[in-house]
């Protein structure tokens, strides 16, 4: 029986399904105390792999927006207590067990890195874990007519404040940490938001984003 569920959401044309095959080698590669189920929720399964559990997107809105779905009180699609959310843009290079094993209910990325913005504890929702159905008020309040204008993480970080912040290190951003060189040690994740994307990079990039599940 699995103990946690980890999930992606592919939405539209953005990205292809060499991004959720990619994304579910890095994790296969890096969890290995745990029983995990893999789920992509998506509007077009076609080309993902055939050990990749498909299920239909979790409500109606577009784009980043989608992810909200994964705030519901309930979710029959997700069969384990807690998941492991990834943006399909991250690059998995580290053990995962450790963030497996954290008790918080609910974890995400810290957004700046501290040396830019030390007191910052605003949210990067590239990646988090939550207990399924302990912030359901994300989900309860929002329409698309209350958006807000950065996006989903600013909506989560308003209405889910007091989340457990991952240590930086394990999830730093590429751009912001100018990480075109080398993969810095104790990272776990590389987050690529804006561009340049995974596919555009050369170098340790090419070589850490891995291929086709087995």
């Amino acid at each position: 029986m699995s103990e946690i569920t980890v999930c992606c959401i592919k939405w539209g044309w953005k990205f292809g399904p060499q991004y959720v095959n990619h994304l579910y080698s890095g994790v296969k590669r890096n969890i290995r105390r745990h029983r995990f189920d893999f789920v992509c929720f998506t509007d077009d399964p076609t080309g993902i792999h055939p050990g990749i559990r498909t299920e239909r997107p979790l409500c109606g809105y577009p784009r980043q927006w989608g992810k909200l779905g994964l705030f519901k009180p309930a979710i029959p699609e997700i069969q384990t207590d807690r998941f492991l959310y990834f943006d399909l843009a991250c690059v998995i290079v580290g053990d995962l067990d450790p963030v497996i094993d954290m008790t918080a209910d609910f974890a995400i990325c810290r957004d700046w890195p501290p040396e830019m913005r030390p007191h910052d504890g605003s949210y990067a929702s590239g990646a988090f874990m939550l207990r399924v159905g302990s912030r359901p008020e994300v989900w309860e309040r929002f329409d698309m007519r209350n958006r807000t204008t950065w996006g989903d993480q600013l909506w989560i970080y308003r209405n889910a404040p007091g989340a457990t912040l991952f240590p930086y290190d394990w999830s730093p951003s590429y751009k912001l940490r100018k990480l075109q060189t080398a993969c810095p040690p104790g990272a776990k994740w590389i987050m690529f938001h804006g561009r340049p994307k995974p596919h555009e990079c050369n170098g340790w990039v090419s070589e850490a984003w891995p291929g086709e599940p087995k």
